[in-house]
């Protein structure tokens, strides 16, 4: 669906940038946008939670598409690749280690212990357990996201056999 209409613009456009040029934030700023991000989760979520189907969709997960999207159009039109430092890496892998650490001591205070019932409080609705839980994903996203990539770019940047091999019978 997204690439239909980016399509579609893009043709409207003839070919001209959406986007206008920016540099990579800051990783302070990133997590700023992703407790944004989180809160506008959490209030869709509020109508309809996470396991909740419209039209073959679940609405619970359709900021973070639409965010991720058109952010992905951005990073290529501005080569952030190529910005993706060792630091900006490792802070984001802190910070996913530091999320992983939090999760369950979130699910136990928010009662994710007590069964169904205690995790249902997690899924959406307005409680404090949906609101944590939406910022908490959308920092996930964000930062293993960009530790993913540095990891790989820092890691698996070179070609071995088996790449060259695969590149060459394509």
């Amino acid at each position: 669906i997204f690439t239909l209409i980016y399509t579609i613009v893009m043709a409207i456009r003839k070919n001209q940038p959406v986007f206008k040029r920016v540099q990579l934030p800051a990783f302070q700023q990133i997590l700023l946008v992703g407790c944004f991000l989180g809160i506008l989760t959490f209030v869709v979520r509020i109508f309809s939670p996470i396991g909740e189907w419209f039209l073959d969709m679940q609405l619970a997960h359709w900021i973070h598409y639409l965010f991720i999207f058109p952010v992905g159009l951005i990073a290529y039109r501005n080569q952030w690749l190529e910005q993706i430092n060792p630091e900006l890496g490792k802070k984001a892998g802190w910070a996913v280690l530091g999320l992983l650490v939090l999760l369950p001591l979130l699910l136990i205070a928010g009662g994710a212990l007590q069964g169904m019932a205690g995790l249902v409080s997690f899924i959406g609705g307005l409680t404090w357990q949906s609101a944590l839980y939406s910022v908490w994903e959308s920092l996930m996203m964000l930062s293993m996201i960009l530790w993913l990539l540095s990891f790989f770019k820092k890691h698996f940047d070179q070609s071995g056999k088996l790449t060259r091999f695969f590149t060459g019978n394509v």
